[in-house]
């Protein structure tokens, strides 16, 4: 396997798929607590206050995460100088953020948070400060080839969060607000602890970072746009059943489909958050056709999980969160091709990052979310939360046939490479699979 200079893609995949695994036990895990321990308007409450926090994160945090990574990887940028813009930058846009916040906190309650109280809105501001500098230094630690402390600390941060909910609903009642309390606490804990691992490899420097602030901004902007229609595309279906009156159960329903499918949508973010920094530090040469490789084995291993988990949603869903959660099988079902789409286009996606053209990306992002709107707007009344699982499935084919045909353009690739595995290769997945299930070492 290929390897960019001082990083290792075999090794950092590992990594984040052990993490993985751990992860999407805990957080199913997780989520069965919360089912149990909260009722199902409060479940609803607590979506929707999550839903608000990842607003406020990718709101503020301008791109940073990934023109970090791409300043010390291609870009030339010396470390402490390029963690320090990306640092100043990034507590610049969440101060707007949160003055903003603030400012239309009526609206923010009434529209976006189903009518939930005000302290419901400073938590969920406080757990989108939290997400933004943690996240920050999640890409620092990536940026230098240390996986390690970026995996433990997505772990970490989901155990310490299900010891402090499963503690806080309890004596507490099981109120949304204590629960998210004791989410905020745990992610606080952890990010410190991963800010503090990652400037002991890099440092933080302040003075000469006005030449890195142009350079940061104009790669991270594009990026901080992708990034934004990205979760705002993924989470707007939430704040709009919201908007539109459908009942807080209905919500909860819908945020335990889309909570179980993301435990799927891990698997792309695993992979590309180890492909940007390889591909960052690949001779430009090399970088289709090393995408192209991993792109179609990773779909290979998506889509044969999707039709295992459709199979067994109808029994396993009720079983799991409880008989009141029986209408999440539907949206489940049609958010998981939508799913399968979404991972060709964000493993895809990184190629065109590492190129220097997150403007591409954005554009696609932009035309998704329209369409995802206008699609939500006329299926919810009508279908409910099938009708917002739908637009997911409409918006998320788009941007996977367009970035498609961008990536098959540029790389003269074609269709059948990107998209279909070669049975050697799928013969030579397996095998490194069963090595890895029976614990044996691979030859050499």
């Amino acid at each position: 396997m290929a390897h960019g200079r001082g990083v290792n893609f075999a090794r950092n995949l590992r990594s984040s798929l052990a993490a993985l695994v751990a992860n999407t036990v805990v957080g199913l895990a997780f989520s069965i607590l919360l089912a149990r321990g909260l009722s199902e308007p409060e479940r609803g409450v607590y979506a929707v206050a999550l839903t608000l926090a990842l607003f406020v994160e990718f709101g503020a945090q301008l791109g940073q995460r990934l023109s970090v990574i791409y300043r010390i990887g291609r870009g030339g940028g010396e470390r402490s100088v390029a963690v320090g813009a990306a640092l100043v930058l990034s507590l610049a846009a969440l101060a707007v953020v949160i003055a903003l916040s603030l400012a239309f906190a009526d609206v923010l309650q009434r529209r976006v948070l189903a009518g939930a109280g005000r302290d419901i809105l400073l938590v969920a501001l406080a757990i989108g400060v939290v997400e933004v500098i943690s996240g920050l230094f999640e890409g620092v630690a990536r940026a230098v080839d240390r996986f390690a402390l970026r995996n433990r600390a997505t772990v970490a941060s989901t155990m310490l969060s299900f010891v402090a909910v499963a503690l806080a609903v309890g004596p507490l009642g099981g109120w949304a607000l204590a629960a998210l309390w004791a989410v905020c606490a745990a992610r606080a804990f952890v990010g410190s602890w991963l800010v503090a691992a990652s400037l002991r490899e890099t440092g933080v420097r302040l003075r000469g970072i006005g030449a890195e602030l142009g350079p940061a901004l104009r790669f991270g902007f594009p990026s901080y746009l992708q990034t934004l229609m990205g979760k705002i595309h993924e989470r707007v279906d939430v704040v709009l059943l919201a908007a539109l009156g459908v009942d807080a159960a209905q919500i909860a329903a819908y945020a335990i489909a889309v909570n179980v499918v993301d435990r799927l949508r891990v698997v792309p973010d695993s992979v590309g958050s180890a492909l940007l920094p390889q591909l960052a530090s690949l001779p430009h040469d090399e970088t289709p056709a090393f995408t192209a490789r991993i792109v179609r084995m990773t779909l290979f291993w998506v889509g044969a999980m999707a039709l295992g988990l459709a199979l067994a949603a109808p029994p396993l869903l009720p079983a799991l969160f409880g008989s009141g959660y029986s209408a999440s099988v539907v949206p489940f079902w049609i958010l998981l091709p939508a799913t399968v789409s979404l991972t060709f286009r964000r493993v895809l996606s990184n190629y065109f990052t590492a190129s220097g053209e997150p403007g591409f990306n954005a554009a696609v992002q932009v035309v998704a979310v329209i369409v995802n709107i206008g699609v939500n707007l006329w299926a919810i009344p009508r279908f409910g939360i099938a009708g917002a699982a739908l637009a997911s499935l409409t918006s998320y084919g788009l941007e996977g046939v367009l970035t498609g045909i961008g990536f098959w353009r540029r790389s003269g690739l074609r269709p059948s490479e990107i998209l279909v595995p070669p049975l050697a290769e799928i013969a030579d997945q397996l095998r490194r699979a069963r090595r890895q299930v029976l614990g044996e070492r691979s030859p050499g």
